[in-house]
């Protein structure tokens, strides 16, 4: 069994592709965002998958430029289970 707990899906060229390839092979993935938009972008493609979970994040190193983002966090931190990148 492969488990990745932290990829980003979401910075393939093509992230549809990489989760059906991810779902075909089975494997197990806990994708992280670097930020509440890109998680809310990317949580309707998720919502059918089983072993495939996508975590709220913000990246401490963007952070201090997307400051408007922190109202973004707080309004999806209750879609999921998983924060992935907090920026302190």
């Amino acid at each position: 069994m492969i488990i990745d707990t932290h990829c980003h899906i979401d910075l393939y060229p093509n992230p549809k592709q990489v989760l059906k390839d991810l779902v075909k092979n089975d494997i197990t993935v806990l994708a992280m965002t670097n930020l509440p938009s890109h998680f809310e972008m990317g949580y309707m493609h998720f919502q059918s998958l089983k072993r495939i979970r996508l975590a709220l994040g913000m990246h401490p190193l963007m952070a201090d430029s997307h400051e408007k983002e922190f109202n973004k966090f707080l309004k999806n931190i209750n879609k999921t289970s998983y924060i992935g990148e907090v920026g302190l």
